[in-house]
């Protein structure tokens, strides 16, 4: 009697192992089918202390310091990767220069913007660099940036470098995706910072990397504005630019790519 009983009990333990189970696979299956995450969303709001889109004008939308820019040239706003972008370069907005106070912070962080090349020359352009952005430009005591560059290859190449610092020894990063810049497209960099180490992402993916002498800290601004962009001879559409206190993940950056890609 008592078997039976065991064994009754067990079947009943099975059957409802069995019944879980194919209410598991069910909502499995209907989130999958309604393209729900199966997984919580990173929070990309998460430690963001500046971000300018762009949309209406250059007064960024989010920023724990001063939002206005001091601007070089006429604002002029473009088609973006979304909604509007602001373009930079000769004749139109040579620079935007916003302050570093709350807006950004030396010793860990991330970058992200999306980029369009308008009239890039190849290696026929006479500018040596595009400058995207820029950490204490006019200093004499050392800057650092992302740049694209082509002072050793026939086509521009995406660097980020430190320059100039007493203390430090000169640092160039280069992405290892070169040549892929083409007129009318939109990509999306990433690059982030830690200790010692630097990442450059583009499209969500993992392009180069190294690193720093020494991490960087408030002792390494040199000034009271970052820059985006330049005066130069070529074109540059730049859109939806943030800048957070901490280094995203390769999950977060392939996450904020494939959800803002056109």
């Amino acid at each position: 009697m008592m078997k039976t009983d065991a064994c009754a009990s067990q079947k009943r333990d099975d059957i409802q192992k069995t019944k879980m189970t194919q209410l598991h696979s069910l909502v499995l299956t209907l989130l999958v089918g309604l393209g729900l995450p199966l997984c919580a969303r990173a929070d990309l709001t998460n430690g963001l202390i500046f971000h300018a889109g762009f949309d209406q004008d250059v007064r960024a939308d989010v920023a724990k310091g001063n939002a206005e820019p001091i601007i070089k040239g006429n604002v002029r706003l473009v088609e973006g990767a979304r909604g509007k972008a602001v373009q930079i370069g000769d004749s139109v907005v040579t620079s935007l220069d916003y302050e570093n106070e709350g807006n950004f912070f030396a010793a860990q962080g991330s970058l992200a913007f999306w980029m369009q090349p308008v009239d890039w020359l190849g290696k026929q352009g006479k500018a040596q660099v595009i400058n995207l952005f820029m950490q204490g430009r006019g200093s004499s005591e050392g800057y650092f940036g992302l740049e694209m560059e082509r002072f050793n290859q026939p086509e521009p190449m995406l660097i980020f470098y430190t320059y100039g610092f007493p203390s430090r020894k000169n640092t160039a990063i280069r992405c290892n995706v070169s040549a892929m810049w083409t007129n009318g497209g939109w990509y999306h960099v990433v690059l982030t910072w830690v200790d010692t180490t630097v990442k450059l992402y583009v499209d969500g993916e993992l392009a180069g990397s190294g690193q720093l002498t020494e991490p960087f800290t408030e002792a390494d601004i040199h000034s009271k504005r970052f820059t985006l962009g330049d005066a130069g001879e070529e074109h540059t559409s730049l859109d939806e630019f943030r800048i957070w206190n901490r280094p995203l993940d390769a999950t977060e950056i392939m996450e904020m790519y494939r959800k803002e890609r056109r």
